[in-house]
């Protein structure tokens, strides 16, 4: 995904994080305030401190509408509109909004959304045995084409031949289940998953043994997850799907999931809308009813039971209609 800044050298067409062991000349260093900008200056990211692993930053050091800008390009926005509608988004013109990631960033939302797939692309062909024609789908390119060529653009290298170089061990793909690692931007704490283990959606989520399991619907595909935290910033995904088209949006709902600013542990917004509210005015065990009766009344009952999941869950719009009734 996108990160922070970087520093380039101009000798070697390399990008590096901060406290890589390689040592050049101060003046042949250029620094970049995100990984994306120095890629749009033509600059390959580094073999060996492999700056564009590290996770998103809580925070990005520009104005406000720059970041608010950049939020919304990291949760996919550019993946289905254009800069101007991101630019209406925002409240200024196209061309502004260009001129000031020009001046504050170094390159054009458009060129970071790309830079976004890539970056998640290369993840994806470290740690999962995905084939190289479905990867491009998951990681959010219209073609693989298109992968192919940014690929060899940014990283030097096609998919194919970084398959090649990996080393990572830790790759699974067996029963329709595909592990992956997602980086968080702030430590998620381990005592997280407790509030939803006191109300939870019967059938649609569960917590075992610090897990967290969940029924979705990714790109219109049923499925489950299974989160766990194996870090303090780092979550392993465990993700039972059909097909694995628009991985790259599940990864931004699982950084949404482990936001620590969350009152109530919920999936979506106006699902924890609705907990919340429901808690506050009926009380723990009352929630827990009318979430039940809400779950069973518009929930979606799987074809087939998946890790003993059932049901996909309401709707925002039955969850808004639920929390407006508990009052």
């Amino acid at each position: 995904m996108i990160t922070g800044r970087v520093n380039a050298v101009v000798t070697t067409g390399i990008y590096c994080r901060d406290g890589c062991p390689a040592s050049p000349l101060p003046g042949n260093l250029r620094t970049y305030p995100l990984d994306a900008a120095a890629e749009a200056a033509g600059f390959r990211p580094c073999l060996r401190c492999r700056p564009e692993q590290r996770a998103q930053p809580a925070s990005w050091d520009v104005p406000s509408l720059v970041a608010d800008a950049l939020d919304r390009i990291c949760a996919g926005a550019l993946d289905v509109g254009t800069e101007a509608g991101l630019a209406r988004s925002c409240g200024v013109s196209p061309r502004h909004l260009r001129r000031l990631f020009a001046e504050h960033v170094g390159a054009t939302p458009t060129q970071i959304a790309i830079a976004r797939r890539a970056h998640f692309a290369r993840r994806l062909i470290d740690e999962t045995d995905l084939p190289v024609a479905q990867l491009a789908y998951a990681a959010g390119f219209g073609s693989v084409r298109s992968m192919n060529e940014t690929m060899r653009r940014i990283f030097g290298f096609t998919p194919s031949d970084l398959r090649v170089r990996r080393s990572q061990p830790r790759r699974e793909i067996a029963d329709g289940g595909l592990s992956l690692t997602v980086p968080l931007p702030s430590h998620a704490e381990p005592a997280f998953l407790h509030p939803a283990a006191a109300l939870l959606i019967d059938g649609v989520e569960a917590v075992e043994s610090g897990t967290y399991l969940r029924t979705i619907v990714l790109a219109g595909n049923p499925g489950v997850i299974r989160l766990s935290l194996v870090e303090p910033a780092l979550i392993a995904v465990e993700a039972h799907l059909p097909r694995f088209d628009r991985l790259i949006d599940l990864v931004v709902e699982v950084r949404r999931f482990f936001c620590p600013a969350r009152s109530e542990v919920a999936w979506t917004p106006a699902e924890e809308r609705a907990k919340r509210r429901l808690r506050e005015e009926l009380g723990l065990e009352g929630a827990r009813q009318r979430v039940a009766s809400v779950a069973r009344r518009h929930g979606r009952t799987l074809a087939v039971p998946l890790l003993g999941l059932t049901m996909l869950s309401p709707d925002d719009d039955d969850w808004c209609s639920a929390a407006s009734r508990g009052r």
